[in-house]
């Protein structure tokens, strides 16, 4: 008889014999917050260091238990507000900045991506794309109303706000999770990406 050894996957229900080659699998690094974040915990980047309840120009925001913010409606400003969320260098690679309510805009309400004093970008509801150069820190704010322009919150807002890895289409919010993401970081934790089945 003729023996085909082959070792696979439990969850792989086929045992058609492939031999083996050295690219069965890949140890991909910038793939393991996509692969099982849902496991991991390691999906969203940015921890969000702000209070449980801040106060600024009028406007309360109310931070959850899950990092999520909580912004009331009917508050009224007559001038800019925000509210600093947290800041992180991240590593080399492409992002997407994404948590804020549908429908804002540069003058109503906004997640805002910055560096310093200078705007990056901005996610009103769709997400914002960039790439980071390994070296840049960035900052995340929830920002509301432009400067000299009145402006009440229309109704209750519920910012998720989450830097996730571009290649992650999925935008739904994961807490930042410091273990993981310093795991990720520190090059501890790898994705094993099976190509094909004989390992």
């Amino acid at each position: 008889g003729v023996f085909k050894p082959m070792l696979r996957l439990a969850t792989d229900t086929d045992s058609t014999w492939r031999p083996y080659a050295e690219t069965n699998y890949e140890l991909t690094q910038n793939k393991l917050l996509y692969a099982d974040n849902s496991i991991l915990g390691a999906k969203n980047f940015l921890p969000n260091n702000a209070v449980t309840t801040t106060t600024a120009q009028g406007v309360t925001y109310v931070v959850n238990d899950d990092k999520t913010v909580s912004v009331a409606s009917g508050q009224t400003m007559t001038t800019y507000t925000n509210l600093s969320l947290g800041s992180i260098v991240l590593p080399e690679g492409n992002y997407i900045l994404n948590g804020c309510p549908s429908g804002g805009s540069a003058n109503t309400y906004r997640l805002r991506l910055v560096n310093g004093s200078t705007l990056l970008g901005i996610d009103s509801g769709d997400g914002y794309s960039f790439y980071a150069d390994g070296n840049t820190n960035y900052t995340v704010t929830i920002g509301l109303s432009a400067n000299g322009v009145s402006y009440t919150v229309p109704t209750d807002l519920l910012f998720k706000p989450m830097i996730r890895l571009a290649i992650d289409p999925d935008d739904t919010y994961v807490p930042y999770n410091v273990k993981r993401i310093l795991d990720y970081l520190n090059n501890n934790v790898y994705e094993r990406r099976f190509i094909k089945r004989n390992c």
